[in-house]
């Protein structure tokens, strides 16, 4: 809770420093924790005292710098405040604002004040939709011939255009697969989505492979998918069109040529 923060300044709360470096600098088996508060919404002036305001240097950390940089290492997450939030003529007129400035991934989906108001719901759904990671592919390249038993390249021009990264283990996959989408290879990226911080460039990652020369040539569908290493959950949505029914991406229909062709195909 953010109250850790709080350095000695309120009354009623009066954390001392040592609590808010520990808790900045604490780690468990995943890493470093990340802070939650649970007044989304709320206007009150000790909030950012307590954040982007916090001036409060410990053991040479400076508390706002190390706060408002944890969102790329942890979750910065919490619930709203039922009652004041009236900004702009409506509840949470501020939230879509607070998420954006604290990166939030978050916001809980209760606890409102009256949700018949249609101008608090559409304050609560632009928060939501800004909250978090949303990750696109920009573009991409491929070898524009490929053999089998022969090296080859993808490359894929990946962006964050969400406000936090996500931060659990994914594996990047593409996957081959033929007319009855059967796989008949697949290979892990080098890029991990983990942790990937959002940017206004896109970044490029390239990728070699092998083809075995057991393919036989033809047209197959390349396909990505982004799964969780352990098998428990879904695979990652992206913030992109066209998710298959078993949460992969076409990426392309390829044509791979008959070993030694020697000829330039182009792929489809």
């Amino acid at each position: 809770m953010f109250n850790a923060f709080d350095g000695n300044r309120l009354h009623n709360t009066k954390t001392a420093p040592e609590v808010a470096y520990h808790a900045l600098t604490t780690r468990n088996n995943w890493g470093l924790i990340g802070w939650r508060r649970d007044n989304w919404g709320a206007l009150d002036d000790y909030i950012r005292q307590y954040t982007d305001r916090n001036k409060i240097t410990f053991n040479e950390m400076r508390f706002d710098t190390a706060i408002m940089n944890r969102y790329k290492y942890a979750p910065v997450n919490g619930e709203p405040i039922p009652g004041g939030s009236f900004k702009d003529g409506c509840d949470y007129g501020d939230m879509e604002e607070q998420v954006k400035r604290y990166h939030a991934s978050l916001i809980g989906n209760g606890n409102f004040s009256d949700h018949s108001k249609p101008c608090m719901q559409e304050n609560i759904r632009r928060a939501s939709k800004a909250a978090g990671y949303r990750l696109i592919l920009q573009g991409g390249d491929i070898s524009p011939v490929i053999e089998p038993g022969q090296p080859f390249f993808i490359m894929l021009q990946w962006k964050n255009t969400g406000i936090a990264p996500t931060y659990e283990n994914w594996t990047v996959l593409f996957e081959l697969k033929d007319s009855s989408h059967k796989i008949i290879w697949s290979d892990t990226s080098r890029f991990s989505p983990k942790l990937f911080i959002p940017q206004p460039d896109f970044t490029a990652v390239s990728d070699t492979f092998n083809l075995p020369a057991t393919v036989v040539a033809g047209n197959y569908n390349l396909n990505l998918s982004i799964k969780d290493p352990t098998d428990y959950r879904q695979p990652l949505p992206l913030a992109i069109a066209g998710r298959n029914n078993d949460g992969s991406y076409t990426l392309k229909t390829i044509a791979i040529a008959s070993r030694h062709s020697g000829k330039s195909k182009k792929h489809q």
